[in-house]
């Protein structure tokens, strides 16, 4: 028979408790985007068509409905990962056309004065101030 130390019997029970609260406290981890990228443009599609709402659409598709609402309510948002965009594409080929035409016509197109028709036209298409402050970002780049 085997004698066990009551200090290492009483650390064992301990240890087996901390464990079970820490398995049953322990969030369970949930699968974001469980759904196809192609899933996600048929629902939006549905939707946009007429042929579904968002509910029947998600349910069809297998895609959250406030992932579809938020694509049916906002134009911008792109499908997939990504960094949030200010532009939108059409202003984003005005911009290039703008850029292209200024090269054409000669005008020299160095960091900074990209810089500051990026920072202007910006803040003129988004009404973001904080593009406002590209003086200042001058100072750090290396021209």
């Amino acid at each position: 028979m085997l004698l066990i130390n009551e200090n290492v019997l009483i650390f064992s029970l301990v240890l087996i408790v901390l464990l079970v609260l820490f398995r049953i406290m322990t969030p369970i981890k949930r699968s974001r985007g469980g759904y196809a990228k192609e899933q996600l443009l048929d629902a939006i599609a549905a939707v946009r068509d007429g042929k579904m709402n968002s509910v029947k659409a998600a349910e069809f598709y297998k895609v959250p409905q406030s992932t579809i609402r938020s694509h049916i309510s906002n134009e911008n948002l792109r499908v997939g990962a990504g960094r949030k965009r200010y532009l939108t594409d059409k202003q984003e080929g005005y911009l290039v056309d703008l850029l292209q035409s200024l090269d054409d016509i000669g005008v020299r197109l160095t960091k900074s004065v990209l810089v500051r028709i990026f920072g202007e036209y910006i803040i003129m298409v988004t009404k973001d101030i904080r593009f406002g402050k590209f003086d200042v970002i001058l100072l750090f780049i290396d021209i």
